[in-house]
């Protein structure tokens, strides 16, 4: 519906808010949410301490609808995000606070459909909501359809004489602007279809051309890759050449000395360097150099551990948590408090890392421990002041056991996305020794390992016990300060070890790249190379 001169009429849905159960319409003057009495929209102070006094006022212009914070204490968020002054459109969704009372913004002119749960029955006809005489009700009628005013208004005017045919004409009049009504919507619902049908074809095309891009550079690095492998075989072959023709050299030279009667200790030399050249030639094995890719890649998944960090709302003086609890048994209507019942109000995410010494060091990402989602201080009735805090916890790969983990170094800069963790060590502890930050970027065709924890725990596990995953790639190339592989990568596998077949870190997991934004995985992701960790390990004594 709209107003006499063509506007559109604006309402608030309430999303779960105690105490209001239908819309509110918003008037040409406005209105203003809070927790005052004067405000338009009281909201009750028990429940929603996080609401200001005068929070925020929603004026029209125009057609249009603004949202203005009238510098409250926690602000006003919409998409995430504070806003000072801004317009708001039809099926958006304003919050008060960063965990107060949300509400959606409906408008009369779109017919598509709302945000679920928002309600329905936006539409309205003036005979359901006027009880004046019956011609006030047909030129208010007209004029929200926006239909000319009778040439002569008297003819509504009741007379004894043609009461009852004035009254049919009427009723006519009506079914004929409730019939027009109907097919003004009906055609704007069909070109809002339309419209929509356009766009999404518009949208396919452009994914369609995006993805035709992508191919495109797939198979120039595929094309680089199978040059880089051939150079390589090349290389192995020529390499494994070599060692059979200096083992055949010192067989014959063996033989040689026997013949000659040399002494024991010379045999005893030629023997070694007959082993090692033996020793070394095994690497050329496939079957050997297979044993050795899973020995390895065992051996450091047992240190990969998952992270756990999670953020919560903390007064500092007290060291009370902010906890939310049901109004009522059942209800979805919730309050914030600080007593010792409910549950604790948290964002949490995951990540992954790796245990690098026998005293409990952990090296990961920054962006795992410190992401930029992190909570707003805010203030409780006004007065007490509420801090954000990050918990950190690690659980090894195998294990269910958590164990509570501080930070000692952090490293998040355009070119460093690094973090030090430390744990209690126990017995048995698993960690991998000797990490190199010497260890040179490997090569391009390098076969690598990207060991973590993909999708945190929200992939298959056993039971509580979480286990680490492995993903196969090759060094795709450089570009400083990261390094590109081709094997997969998700959110949650930040800050896991990248290994070589040798089973030495030489990176970790820092990002991923798609063409989709929605994705969530790719085949293009990036490691910082070990020797970049030289800021943060060994660790200062």
């Amino acid at each position: 519906m709209q107003d006499s001169v063509g506007r559109p009429r604006w309402r608030l849905k309430p999303l779960q808010v105690e105490g209001f159960a239908s819309d509110l319409r918003v008037p040409p003057a406005g209105l203003v949410l809070g927790r005052d009495a004067t405000c338009d929209v009281v909201l009750v102070g028990e429940l929603y301490p996080i609401v200001s006094a005068r929070h925020c006022r929603l004026v029209t212009e125009g057609e249009g609808l603004v949202l203005e914070d009238l510098d409250s204490t926690n602000g006003t968020w919409v998409g995430g995000a504070a806003i000072r002054r801004r317009p708001i459109t039809h099926g958006e969704v304003f919050q008060l606070g960063p965990a107060g009372p949300r509400f959606a913004v409906l408008s009369s002119r779109i017919g598509s459909p709302v945000p679920p749960g928002s309600g329905a029955g936006l539409e309205r006809t003036a005979f359901a909501r006027r009880d004046e005489s019956r011609h006030g009700t047909l030129e208010e009628v007209r004029g929200e359809l926006g239909l000319p005013a009778p040439a002569h208004p008297e003819v509504f005017a009741p007379r004894a004489s043609n009461r009852w045919p004035l009254v049919g004409a009427a009723v006519l009049g009506v079914a004929a602007i409730a019939l027009g009504s109907w097919l003004v919507r009906e055609q704007s619902r069909a070109e809002a279809l339309r419209l929509a049908a356009e766009e999404f074809a518009r949208s396919l095309d452009q994914r369609l051309l995006a993805s035709q891009g992508e191919l495109e550079r797939q198979r120039e690095n595929w094309s680089i890759q199978r040059l880089d492998y051939e150079r390589a075989q090349a290389d192995w072959e020529r390499s494994r050449a070599e060692v059979v023709a200096e083992r055949d050299r010192l067989l014959q030279r063996l033989e040689q000395l026997e013949l000659e009667g040399a002494t024991a200790q010379d045999v005893a030399e030629l023997e070694a360097h007959l082993d090692a050249a033996r020793l070394q030639l095994a690497l050329f094995d496939p079957v050997e150099l297979e044993r050795t890719r899973v020995r390895e890649i065992d051996r450091v998944e047992r240190a990969v551990v998952l992270i756990e960090a999670r953020e919560v709302l903390v007064e500092p003086s007290s060291g009370r948590l902010l906890r939310v609890r049901a109004t009522e048994p059942g209800s979805r209507a919730s309050s914030f408090h600080l007593d010792d019942d409910g549950e604790v109000f948290s964002r949490e995410s995951t990540g992954s890392g790796v245990c690098v010494s026998a005293d409990g060091h952990i090296l990961t990402t920054a962006h795992v421990v410190a992401g930029q989602s992190s909570l707003p201080a805010i203030l409780m009735d006004g007065e007490q002041r509420l801090e954000a805090r990050t918990e950190l916890y690690i659980v090894f790969s195998g294990t269910g056991t958590r164990h509570a983990a501080q930070l000692l170094e952090l490293r998040r800069t355009d070119r460093e996305d690094l973090a030090l963790l430390k744990i209690e060590p126990f017995v048995g502890m698993p960690h991998v020794d000797g990490v190199d930050v010497e260890l040179p970027t490997p090569p391009r065709g390098t076969e690598v390992y990207a060991l973590g924890f993909p999708l945190g725990k929200r992939v298959l596990q056993a039971g509580d016990t979480v286990i680490a995953s492995a993903f196969r790639g090759i060094v795709s190339r450089s570009v400083d300060p990261y390094v590109q592989v081709d094997a997969a990568v998700h959110p949650g596998a930040s800050g896991g070890p990248v290994i070589d077949a040798q089973g030495r870190i030489v990176g970790l997991v820092t990002a991923m790249q798609s063409a989709d934004p929605r994705a969530n995985s790719s085949q293009i992701g990036y490691m910082l190379p070990i020797e970049r960790a030289r800021s943060i390990w060994p660790p200062a004594r």
